[in-house]
Order: C-alpha cells, then structure tokens, then sequence
C-alpha cells in the first residue's frame, strides 16, 4: 500500500512541491489528501503520517547517499552495507526520486547554533567580523521561526 500512497501522492504535484503557488493553497493540498486517503481508503491523518516517514527516510537515505560519494566514506562501521547499498535496498528509493530536487537537508538548532559559536569564536573586533555575525543570527532567526 505504500507503493500506492507514493504513486497518489506523485500524481497530485501540490502536496509535495513546494515551488507551486498552490502548494500554499490550503484548500487545493486538503483536497488532494482527501483524494489520496478515497483512493486508498485510508484516513487522511494516516495517509500524512505515512507519507512523512517515508519521506524522511527517503531524505536521509538521499543525504546519506549524497554525503558518502562526496566523502568518500561509507559512513557505517559494518563494511558489508554503506549507504548506497541501503538506499538500494529501500523498495521506495527509486520510486521516491521525484522529490530529489524538492527535499532538502534538515539542519538542526545544535547544528546552527555550533555554526554561530564558530563564527563567534573567531570573530575580530573589526566591522566586517560583526557584519557576520549579524547575518548568522538573521539566519538563526529565519531557521528558528
């Protein structure tokens, strides 16, 4: 059934792409979950809740995939699997590719904040220091929002 939730899910654009206007239509994305969850008998809070899992999963795997081949590591300590073996594993890899140029990398407030203690830290007393941390802290404040 998952499966037929990505394949749902694909045919109505609105849901997952973000760059459409009517992706910030609330009620053109209600109507299209409604759609999937008819289509699949399923309720619509379920159809969510699924499709953010595997959206997740599939976000990591891309990142994980992406990070190992500009690394060079493989990034699991078992050398029997690295990331491209898992992510080829995945049923819903391949099928999920639609959305490589919409997902994107979630960075975390520890992450951001260990970015900004950086900056910090090696900040000069000069103006062009302070313009930087500015911009950092505009950046924390638009992620933070």
């Amino acid at each position: 059934m998952k499966s037929k939730l990505i394949s749902e899910i694909e045919q109505r654009t609105c849901i997952w792409d973000k760059r459409l206007a009517d992706h910030r239509v609330r009620s053109v994305v209600d109507a299209a979950w409604n759609q999937v969850a008819n289509s699949l008998g399923w309720e619509k809070q379920t159809c969510k809740k699924v499709w953010k899992s595997l959206v997740d999963h599939f976000r990591n795997l891309l990142f994980n995939v992406v990070l190992a081949g500009q690394t060079g590591r493989s990034g699991f300590d078992d050398d029997d699997e690295d990331e491209t073996t898992a992510a080829i594993k995945w049923p819903f890899f391949k099928r999920m590719m639609f959305l490589r140029d919409i997902v994107s990398r979630r960075q975390t407030v520890s992450h951001i904040a260990c970015e900004l203690q950086d900056q910090l830290t090696n900040l000069d007393n000069s103006i062009g220091g302070l313009e930087g941390v500015c911009e950092s802290f505009a950046y924390l404040m638009h992620v933070c929002a």
